[in-house]
């Protein structure tokens, strides 16, 4: 899942963002997972 959202945001960003990506990947990736728990925290109540 991670990976196909990080392909299509990928595909909206210009090549200074490409790189940005590629360099914080993980924090992205961390900040991706918090902010899923978080929705489907207020989902729930």
């Amino acid at each position: 899942m991670k990976n196909k959202v990080l392909k299509e945001v990928k595909k909206e960003l210009n090549w200074k963002e490409k790189i940005i990506i590629k360099i914080f990947k993980k924090t992205f990736s961390k900040i991706y997972d918090k902010m899923r728990i978080v929705v489907v925290n207020k989902l729930l109540k």
